[in-house]
């Protein structure tokens, strides 16, 4: 199935045509999806329930102050953003690979999380801050600064944006599409809530019959969740690639020709992919001041010069520098 939009549309990709690749890539790498799904949403679905049972329960009855209270729900809050993070970046890693015509598996996805994951942290802690904020005020700033930031996490995978870059990519890429945007995704999302909030109150009712809260929160919750959230995180990677093909005529070569390249070392040079395996290395002979042979190795292949490492460049960072890696 070819997911790539034709290079340069004007016409806008119908909803049907949006949701038949998602599913493609979903069903296509159903058994990687739901691992990466399950080994993240399960921890942070314990965790949640652990906080809620202590919150709701247990600080009644040990009568704590609101201050462990609020310190607990942080703590827990922040934890299960964090896994509900990696979960989201390695699930659009596994659908960037599709476009790609790649397999995906578990171990090579999770290493990759690596490279982006922090920077993926840091952008969905401040867009889900600022939209939140927005949807507090008024409903409508919410949805418009979701809407602006929804393709943050794919722009940081694919062109190796870091926090405000990637921000203000995916703020770029949205201008203009926002109504198609909306008419696309939230009306996914409406039909995932419900199909969520049913299939919960389903599992819900039958977990009962265990009269264990423990049982019943797992089972409505996190089963819906690993199966169907993976969706919404898809379709995001999707609509991202479709306006790209849009707009820039990107298409599945130029996508091979960025994810050819290696990721880029703190403080280093980008270097493709293979570019230092067949070097060969040549002792070269030289005289110092003092009149002493000096034997040094010299790279054969001037254009194909490695990176320095992160720690190397590290202590003489600016903190100008050092504000341009996180921008």
């Amino acid at each position: 199935m070819n997911l790539f939009t034709s290079p340069g549309s004007n016409t806008e990709t119908n909803l049907l045509t949006i949701l038949g690749r998602t599913y493609h890539i979903y069903l296509t790498n159903f058994c990687s999806i739901v691992q990466l799904a399950f080994f993240t949403i399960i921890p942070s679905q314990i965790l949640m329930y652990l906080s809620v049972d202590y919150i709701l329960y247990q600080s009644q009855d040990l009568n704590d102050d609101s201050s462990i209270i609020l310190l607990v729900f942080l703590i827990a809050d922040y934890i299960g953003i964090f896994l509900y993070t990696l979960t989201a970046a390695t699930i659009m890693q596994v659908a960037v690979n599709a476009h790609a015509n790649k397999t995906s598996s578990v171990g090579d996805v999770l290493r990759s999380s690596k490279r982006y994951i922090c920077s993926v942290f840091g952008s969905t802690l401040i867009s889900t801050f600022l939209a939140s904020i927005g949807m507090v005020l008024l409903i409508f700033p919410g949805v418009y600064l979701h809407l602006s930031w929804l393709f943050a996490t794919p722009v940081i995978i694919v062109e190796r944006k870091k926090v405000c870059s990637g921000l203000s990519r995916s703020w770029e890429l949205s201008k203009g599409n926002r109504c198609y945007l909306f008419t696309s995704y939230i009306v996914f999302m409406l039909g995932f809530i419900l199909v969520l909030f049913g299939f919960s109150f389903i599992l819900a009712s039958l977990g009962s019959l265990a009269m264990n809260r423990f049982v019943i929160w797992i089972v409505s919750r996190t089963i819906p969740i690993v199966l169907f959230l993976p969706l919404v995180y898809i379709m995001q990677v999707v609509l991202y690639f479709d306006l790209r093909a849009r707009q820039e005529s990107f298409d599945c070569a130029q996508l091979l020709a960025e994810l050819a390249l290696t990721s880029t070392n703190n403080g280093g040079a980008s270097v493709p992919t293979g570019s230092l395996a067949n070097v060969n290395m040549k002792p070269v002979e030289t005289v110092d001041e003092n009149q002493t042979v000096v034997v040094q190795d010299q790279v054969m292949n001037d254009s194909a010069q490695p990176a320095q490492p992160a720690w190397a460049s590290m202590g003489q960072k600016s903190a100008e520098q050092k504000y341009s890696d996180f921008c």
